[in-house]
């Protein structure tokens, strides 16, 4: 599953690479709101197409796991749509999946990657040494690349976690909260195909995203703390 805000450049190439790795797979592309071809890219590629009218991460990926449960996915892989993480390291992330509920995607286990912002990877440094102190040892809070299992995926949307760019720290706090099996896995990044960042691009609005995501982190521990999973969980 494929969240994608205007990127008619790489979108079409991140569906073919996923479909030349997993041929009987269904590729889902959830268009999030955008105004360029980003939709017929990803059809002409291969993809079914979810249309997210409402910009906003959460949104978009909420949208692709509903979609996805509705066709019976008994896990859902998701990655950015931008082609930024190596498709070579996937595999790695599905096969974990059989035994986990989250699995994480490590853009930082050999510190921070060439193409990365320094201001970005100062941030995520911040949001896991909060994390860490608060639900423990999760290396990359905020990484587009992770597998959920069905049980979760029902899960995730059942609750009222972030429509914006805290949807990934907020489901993985609640994964935690909630005691689902969690797993962090090494992904290799090769750099976007084209154009920029959509999330946070400029540097106000990494300080607002970070303050929103570091305050729903802080929160979540207390509101998840009391709740129980509403989906049988073995994990």
């Amino acid at each position: 599953m494929i969240p994608a805000h205007n990127e008619e450049s790489a979108v079409g190439r991140v569906v073919r690479e996923i479909r030349e790795m997993y041929p009987d797979a269904l590729i889902i592309v959830v268009d999030n709101a955008s105004s360029d071809c980003t939709a017929e890219e990803a059809e002409r590629a291969g993809a079914l197409v979810v249309k997210e009218p409402v910009k906003g991460l959460g949104r978009a990926v909420k949208a692709g796991i509903q979609c996805a449960l509705e066709h019976g996915a008994h896990v859902i892989f998701r990655t950015d749509s931008d082609g930024e993480f190596d498709p070579n390291c996937f595999d790695k992330l599905i096969e974990a999946s059989d035994d986990y509920d989250l699995v994480i995607g490590n853009r930082f286990s050999e510190g921070r990657p060439g193409n990365v912002p320094f201001s970005h990877y100062l941030f995520n440094l911040t949001l896991m040494a909060l994390f860490w102190l608060f639900y423990g040892k999760i290396l990359d809070v905020t990484c587009g690349c992770r597998v959920f299992s069905r049980e979760f995926a029902e899960e995730i949307l059942k609750r009222c976690v972030d429509d914006g760019p805290a949807f990934d720290a907020d489901t993985t706090s609640l994964a935690v909260s909630l005691g689902y099996s969690v797993k962090s896995v090494d992904v290799r990044l090769r750099g976007r195909i084209s154009g920029r960042r959509k999330v946070a691009p400029t540097v106000i609005d990494k300080i607002l995203v970070g303050l929103r995501v570091l305050f729903r982190v802080a929160a979540n521990r207390i509101r998840w703390r009391c709740e129980t999973p509403s989906t049988p969980n073995e994990g």
